[in-house]
């Protein structure tokens, strides 16, 4: 997936359920971590991130996916890019 926009009519339930279903798709495909980029002036977004275990570093938020086998060969990423 490359970009996803929400419209900000969405309940925020209905956000939750759509970034768990992407965490679940992510953790069948072996991702390590979901990856998300928003606004520096979108604190809803980043309160809303955070909010589901997402961590800040510089400029984007990032929420490592528990593996149970650690390998040395490179996993995918599943990238989310919020774009308004």
């Amino acid at each position: 997936m490359e970009d996803l926009a929400v419209d900000r009519s969405i309940l925020q339930a209905l956000a939750h359920d759509l970034i768990d279903a992407i965490e679940s798709l992510a953790r069948a495909r072996s991702c390590f971590r979901l990856e998300v980029t928003t606004q520096p002036q979108r604190t809803d977004a980043l309160g809303f991130y955070v909010a589901l275990g997402f961590q800040e570093r510089p400029r984007r938020l990032v929420k490592p996916l528990a593996c149970p086998k650690l390998r040395s060969a490179p996993r995918p990423t599943l990238s989310l890019t919020r774009t308004w």
